[in-house]
This record gives structure tokens, sequence and C-alpha cells, in this order.
């Protein structure tokens, strides 16, 4: 399922969720059901997770703490560098 899919069945499925199943004698039931299986669905895919917007809160969690997670390695590779460059400057220089 392409992304396009993917956000138009969101969609459609957001707005089942703000009808009167009760109106559908025949499909009500089937359309509830269905309703059920996506708000339980775990998105399983870096994809999925970043348009599942089911869960607001969650979503912008998520993605912070991925952001946290990527800062920490950046700097701790800048910190390591600076370090290592700092050690083999110092015993590269001549003693007096």
């Amino acid at each position: 399922m392409d992304v396009e899919t993917d956000h138009e069945a969101h969609l459609g499925l957001e707005r089942l969720s703000q009808l009167d199943l009760a109106k559908y004698p025949y499909f009500g039931e089937r359309l509830r059901d269905l309703q059920d299986r996506y708000d339980r669905a775990i998105p399983g895919t870096l994809e999925q997770l970043w348009y599942d917007r089911r869960r607001p809160g969650e979503w912008t969690i998520l993605w912070l703490a991925v952001l946290v997670i990527l800062l920490t390695i950046v700097f701790g590779a800048i910190g390591s560098v600076t370090g290592i460059l700092q050690v083999t400057r110092q015993y590269s220089e001549p003693k007096h």
C-alpha cells in the first residue's frame, strides 16, 4: 500500500469514527468491527509511524525521543573525535 492510499484510508476511517453506526443495520456491526481493528492496530514500519496520527501525544513523544537519540549520537561522535585529536596532538608535540 503506497503512502497516498494509506493516508486516504486513514481519512476514511477517521470519518467513520464520527458516524453513528446504529444508522446502518446491515453493515453497522461490520463497520464497528473494522473501526475496532483499526483503533487497535499498531504501526509496524517507520513510514506507518510517521503517518499515524491517531494518538498525537504518543507520536510527538516518539519523534522527540528519536531526535534526542540522534543528537546524542552526533554530539558524542564530535566529543570523541575532539578528544582523540587532543590526545594525539598532546603526544605528538616535542617535550621540553
